[in-house]
């Protein structure tokens, strides 16, 4: 994308710290969604899912945490100017 996007962004850059800021209603309903899924695929995962005894159910529900956190990434990276980088706010 080049210094211009043509459709507005719905993350912006943290100013502090690393990741990204729901910049308009776009970013906050995609931020919503990505919860809803978020809590909606694990409470199926321990409704549904036949977990074999150990440490499994763990196991299982880290790497839903992982993929879904992994997509919602890759969206917001998608929609987003800037890079992703440590910031230290206003320090030059």
């Amino acid at each position: 994308m080049g210094g211009n996007m043509a459709k507005r962004a719905w993350f912006v850059p943290k100013s502090h710290g690393i990741g990204y800021s729901p910049a308009g209603w776009q970013g906050w309903l995609a931020t919503s969604v990505f919860i809803l899924i978020l809590v909606g695929g694990t409470k199926l995962i321990q409704t549904y899912v036949a977990v074999p005894p150990g440490p499994w159910l763990p196991v299982i529900g880290l790497t839903w945490v992982a993929f879904a956190g992994g997509v919602f990434f890759l969206i917001a990276r998608s929609r987003t100017e800037g890079e992703v980088c440590w910031r230290w706010g206003s320090r030059t």
